[in-house]
């Protein structure tokens, strides 16, 4: 009887602690799954919540430098408007100049002389006066147009005191027995290489100004 009792009482205990084990090591599994699936849950969280930041930080950073841009860009035009009002008004200034320096000596150089009209010495003072005005204003302008009409600009302008000179030399003060022939050379040259200058390069200021055709 004792010997059953003893096995009744250790069977018992086993079953409890059998039952006890599974009860705890249930108990640990729950807790084990619970908290895995909180930690994953507060990850998820806090990704998104990341997440939700690196958007905002990454739009506000694109708004910022669309903003930038569009400052850069805003200047760059102004720039580029101010320059080409420049450029316009040192255009306008230096034909008109280089205009009424042509004219002059046109007319300095010219064979017919109406009656009453102005006398040599007075044409050729318009030349010297037109040269000079041209002189005065365009050397300190010459950075705002390109080499090539720069360029263009120093070329017609000395062509014209050169064709201004031979006549002051050769017909106005000389005595050329050739005197007839060397008057057409000069009309010549100033209607041809001269005048073809000053209308290529009317073509170059048209383009900077931005015509077509």
């Amino acid at each position: 009887m004792i010997e059953q009792f003893i096995l009744s009482v250790l069977t018992t205990t086993t079953a409890v602690i059998i039952l006890v084990g599974l009860a705890v090591w249930l108990f640990r599994s729950l807790i084990s799954t619970r908290l895995a699936a909180a930690v994953t849950a507060e990850y998820s969280r806090q990704l998104e919540s990341h997440k939700a930041d690196l958007r905002k930080d990454t739009e506000t950073a694109l708004e910022t430098v669309k903003s930038r841009l569009s400052i850069l860009a805003f200047e760059r035009q102004t720039i580029f408007e101010a320059l080409h009002a420049q450029r316009a008004t040192v255009i306008a200034e230096t034909y008109a100049k280089l205009k009424t320096l042509f004219i002059a000596v046109e007319q300095y150089t010219q064979q017919f002389e109406p009656a009453g009209g102005p006398t040599k010495d007075e044409r050729h003072t318009r030349v010297l006066e037109a040269h000079s005005a041209l002189r005065d204003y365009y050397p300190t302008k010459l950075i705002f147009l390109p080499k090539g009409a720069a360029d263009a600009v120093i070329q017609t302008d000395l062509m014209l005191v050169q064709v201004a000179n031979q006549f002051f030399f050769s017909v106005h003060i000389g005595n050329d027995p050739n005197l007839s022939t060397r008057w057409i050379q000069i009309l010549e040259k100033l209607n041809t290489d001269v005048s073809g200058t000053l209308t290529s390069l009317e073509d170059e200021f048209r383009r900077l100004l931005g015509e077509n055709g």
